[in-house]
């Protein structure tokens, strides 16, 4: 039986070499050889294949398979060996995949955490291909956050590994990301310098798509220099390719952008043409980062024209599809043009709050034109206010910021680039230089060549050692049909009966989710959050709740005994007795909620002839906030939390009991109230994420190093922090198992 495995092995690695060269051929014949393949290497190549080139509507399910199937595998693969690396690299792949199809599903948080534990295990296997590709990834999600610099800084990590590898292609892309990022930065010379080392690389490996891009973000950064006819040059040979290759999203895109040039040059029948063929596409794609452009610059076009009320309508339409997707620097954007409407208007008021919000949004993501455009505006509203010393502040503010954009250094180096744009082949150096890269280019071909050619030789040699193994095989695999013919059976009523618990838990988790505090009620009701919410099974004993009440909004962090289905039991009956105490009792005080929980949680498990007594129960903060006065009150079982006040931490302290069964019953929770200032945040969170092991030395986390991961991440923005904070919590567990459930909430008052 051990030869059997061997050759079983010998022949996978062999499958496993060829299929590089034989998926090549088509789609149907790589579903064929899933279909009919009976080892895994062989079906994770084929599945990896399909979750590459399928249609956007399988890809997502093959790439699921590919998963799972990875997974299943590890778990029997011991560390360091050929299989474990393999199927290492294929989950890494899948995560990959699963953070860009979540992204663009526009939900960058997720994203970003599958892309992190992608990076996780392409570390792990030492694969700097697709450590690139994560960096790349994971830059370009920051950089849509509006977190330029984070952007920048994972871009920048990406380019270093890809010019180690001479990885031609992947250069070119990291370049043109990098440039792009420059360009929202204000830093024109640099964003040029990069986009021409990036379409020259492109140009010489004939990446249409790629030169298309180049063109594109090169006309990008001539409009911001108020060079229309440039810009409308290069947009419209950006959208000959597109439109040659039928990329439709992209199409749109240019539309869009030859319509805000028409726009720029005053032209507003073209630029009102361009951006309804441009909308009319992202509708049909439900493209709803293109959609929210697209309201915004018809809603521009419309207060150009005096239409003011029809204007305010397209700006809000793209104000709400921004702040759906998260796209931070378009809510600014919508922002600002909002506030623009309400000053031609003359409601300063209304005008006030828009512009403010804009400029505090623009400010921390360092856009330059942005800050310029709103400051001048708030100049203007503070002075109607009366309130000149604001307004001449706003005004010198404007004057930096329009300097920076019109400096006449940037204007002559970004002309000056524009030749290398046109670069001349007639110029000697140049030639030569392009000559190289050809060269080069069909150096790395006939290697490839040489390759394919080898593997051809391999695949020869593979088919007569399968014929000599075959032999062996048939009476190995004659005597063993009876034997896997009862293994399948049992195999497949396991299978069934696991289904059925599974099914069981992932309905008991759909109720349980039902339960918890939903993104709409927290969304109405507080200002600025994150809910970091990472369960260590499909159902969790950690929970968090809330509810909107006359005396202020009370929400509650808690951790039952136990987790998976015990602790998730338990979470149902709290969550019942805080509902039952808090809507139907009409008990607002946070002490006296406890209280009365506990009450009605020890009644409840240990009734009347009971022989046992039963010390289930959790540990909790319940806090409630009446954001007029800006008062916490609060009661905590056994759980501290945090508040971070000028990067200053003030700590608030439990009771030493839980909501149930505990030493003393008749000792009751003491109510705490706190006076909030504006901009503190309070941070609640269950023990799971302080105890968990991980780290160098395979420690726990702890509460101090939480505290000061807290501290350090208190002034960003909330769904950066909650990044940030989920990327610690990831790298500190490395290949460990997650102990405990985690919940972390983070509130800005």
């Amino acid at each position: 039986m051990k030869y059997f495995k061997t050759i079983i092995y010998i022949l996978s690695i062999y499958i496993c070499i060829c299929c590089d060269f034989s998926f090549a051929q088509n789609l149907d014949s790589v579903k064929a050889v899933l279909k009919n393949a009976k080892h895994d290497t062989v079906r994770c190549q084929a599945l990896f294949f399909l979750s590459e080139n399928a249609d956007d509507n399988e890809w997502p399910a093959f790439n699921d398979q590919l998963g799972e199937l990875a997974q299943l595998n590890l778990k029997t693969e011991k560390q360091g060996t050929y299989l474990f690396n393999f199927y290492t690299a294929c989950l890494a792949a899948y995560y990959n995949n699963k953070g860009y199809f979540i992204r663009e599903n526009n939900n960058p948080d997720q994203a970003l955490y599958y892309y992190f534990k992608s990076l996780r295990y392409y570390k792990i296997v030492d694969d700097k291909y697709g450590m690139a590709g994560c960096y790349g990834n994971i830059g370009s999600v920051y950089s849509g956050q509006g977190n330029l610099k984070l952007g920048l800084d994972f871009q920048l990590m990406a380019l270093k590994l890809r010019m180690e590898l001479k990885d031609s292609s992947g250069i070119a892309l990291n370049l043109n990301n990098i440039g792009h990022s420059y360009s929202n930065m204000g830093n024109y010379t640099q964003s040029i310098n990069c986009h021409l080392l990036s379409l020259k690389i492109k140009e010489a490996l004939g990446e249409k798509r790629g030169i298309s891009a180049s063109y594109n973000h090169l006309a990008g950064i001539y409009a911001d220099l108020k060079e229309f006819d440039k810009a409308l040059e290069y947009y419209n040979k950006s959208l000959a390719i597109r439109e040659e290759l039928g990329l439709v999203k992209l199409v749109a895109e240019s539309y869009n952008n030859i319509g805000s040039i028409y726009y720029d040059l005053g032209l507003n029948d073209k630029s009102t043409q361009y951006h309804k063929k441009a909308l009319d596409l992202r509708l049909k794609l439900d493209d709803k980062y293109g959609v929210a452009s697209s309201y915004h610059n018809l809603g521009s076009l419309s207060m150009r024209e005096g239409k003011m009320d029809e204007a305010l309508n397209y700006y809000e339409m793209s104000l709400a599809i921004r702040r759906e997707i998260q796209d931070n620097d378009g809510v600014a954007f919508s922002l600002n043009s909002i506030g623009s409407v309400y000053l031609e208007k003359k409601e300063y008021k209304k005008a006030l709050q828009f512009c403010e919000e804009a400029y505090e949004m623009s400010k921390k993501m360092s856009y330059v034109s942005i800050v310029m455009n709103t400051t001048k505006k708030l100049s203007t509203i503070y002075e109607s206010l009366n309130q000149h010393s604001k307004s001449l502040e706003m005004y010198k503010t404007h004057i930096l910021m329009r300097d920076s954009l019109t400096n006449e250094n940037t204007r002559k180096a970004a002309l000056k680039s524009q030749f290398q744009v046109e670069y001349d082949l007639k110029e000697r150096d140049m030639k030569l230089k392009s000559d190289l890269e050809l060269k080069l280019i069909r150096q790395k071909n006939e290697a490839d060549q040489q390759r394919k050619n080898i593997v051809i030789i391999c695949s020869i040699i593979g088919l007569v050692i399968v014929g000599i193994f075959s032999m062996f095989l048939f009476n190995s695999l004659r005597e063993n049909k009876r034997a896997n013919t009862i293994i399948t059976q049992q195999k497949m009523e396991v299978e069934e009966s696991r289904k059925e618990i599974l099914d069981s838990i992932n309905y008991a988790r759909r109720i349980q989710y039902a339960l918890l505090a939903g993104d709409k009620l927290l969304s109405t009701h507080l200002h600025d959050y994150f809910v970091f919410f990472q369960p260590k099974s499909v159902v969790s004993g950690d929970f968090y709740w809330a509810c909107n009440t006359p005396e202020g909004f009370i929400y509650i962090t808690a951790d039952c005994t136990g987790h998976g289905v015990p602790g998730a039991f338990m979470s149902l009956l709290n969550i019942s007795k805080l509902n039952q105490a808090i809507n139907e009792n009409k008990i607002y005080r946070p002490d006296l909620i406890l209280n009365t929980v506990r009450t009605e949680i020890i009644n409840a498990l240990n009734p009347e002839g009971s022989s046992e007594l039963s010390r289930d129960g959790m540990d909790a903060v319940l806090c409630k906030i009446d954001f007029k006065t800006l008062k916490l009150q609060y009661a905590s079982a056994n759980n501290t939390f945090y508040i971070i006040r000028n990067n200053n931490v003030i700590y608030c302290k439990p009771d030493k009991m839980p909501v149930g069964v505990g030493q003393d019953n008749s000792i009751l929770f003491t109510f705490n109230e706190i006076q909030l200032q504006k901009g503190d945040v309070i941070y609640t969170f269950s023990d799971g994420f302080a105890d968990q092991f991980g780290g160098p030395k395979g420690k726990k986390f702890k509460y101090k190093q939480l505290c000061e991961l807290l501290l350090s991440v208190s002034n960003e923005s909330m769904s950066v922090q909650k990044a940030k904070i989920e990327a610690s919590f990831k790298n500190w567990q490395g290949m460990l198992e997650q102990v405990d459930d985690v919940c972390v909430i983070g509130i800005r008052v």
